[in-house]
């Protein structure tokens, strides 16, 4: 393995580690807003609920790309 080989993996094993952490938090979570107005605080769900269609296409989209992502970087390490 040379230099820079190690070097992307180390690169890849830092992100995938990432990306494993946001999606361990956001387990059992559903996009929304929050507002800040000297604190951050969710904006009302009933507001929320007149987009939920919108907001859940859109969350399921950004699981998606974490998972190609994910998928991506484990098919570059195993080029490596």
């Amino acid at each position: 393995m040379t230099k820079e080989q190690y070097k992307r993996a180390c690169e890849i094993k830092d992100r995938i580690e990432k990306l494993n952490n946001v999606k361990e938090e956001i387990e059992g979570c559903r996009l929304t807003y929050c507002a800040y107005t000297g604190e951050w605080s969710f904006c009302p769900m009933w507001e929320m609920a007149r987009i939920r269609n919108i907001l859940d296409k859109h969350d399921a989209m950004i699981r998606q790309e974490i998972e190609d992502e994910l998928k991506n970087l484990e098919n570059e390490i195993k080029t490596l």
